[in-house]
Parts: C-alpha cells; sequence; structure tokens
C-alpha cells in the first residue's frame, strides 16, 4: 500500500488502474529478484535500506501480500482521495 500512495503522489495524474498496475510490477519484481543470491546484491540486502527495499528471502506467499496491498492503496484512492479532488459539476 505504501508504494501505491507513493506512486500516486509522484504519477498524480496516472489512473488508479495503471498506477495499480505498476505498483504490482514493482512488487512482483522485487520478490523475483530475491531468488538472486549475488554477493553485491546481498551486501546492499543487509543494510538496513536495503533490506526494506529489496527483502531478503523469496516466499510465494508475498506474491498475494503485495497485490492485496495494492488493491487496498488502489481502494484508499478511489474511494478518498480522489473523490475528494472531482469538483461537482
Amino acid at each position: 500500500m505504501t508504494l501505491y500512495l507513493t506512486l500516486a503522489f509522484i504519477f498524480n495524474k496516472w489512473s488508479v488502474m495503471n498506477l495499480w498496475i505498476f505498483t504490482v510490477q514493482i512488487s512482483f519484481m522485487v520478490e523475483i529478484s530475491q531468488l538472486y543470491q549475488a554477493d553485491w546484491i546481498n551486501s546492499i540486502r543487509s543494510t538496513l535500506l536495503g533490506a526494506l527495499l529489496l527483502g531478503h528471502g523469496f516466499l510465494w506467499s508475498d506474491f498475494a501480500c503485495y497485490a492485496l496491498g495494492a488493491t487496498m492503496g488502489k481502494a484508499l484512492d478511489s474511494f478518498f482521495i480522489k473523490k475528494s479532488e472531482a469538483k461537482p459539476t
């Protein structure tokens, strides 16, 4: 959800569906990258920021969690943020 809302802030002209798709793609790529265990990327993962951004271990269940978080961000964006910006005609 944090990634979705961050991207929504940066790309505020994008539709909620495009933001959701981009969020899920990034999240899935990060999870898949955890299968790659080279020394240089593991040294990045050993730092606090690297661990937060790249994670440590691959889990299939994380895909569902990422999709759910992105969907929750999309719902928050759709129902509360985008509606409050809409101007009545």
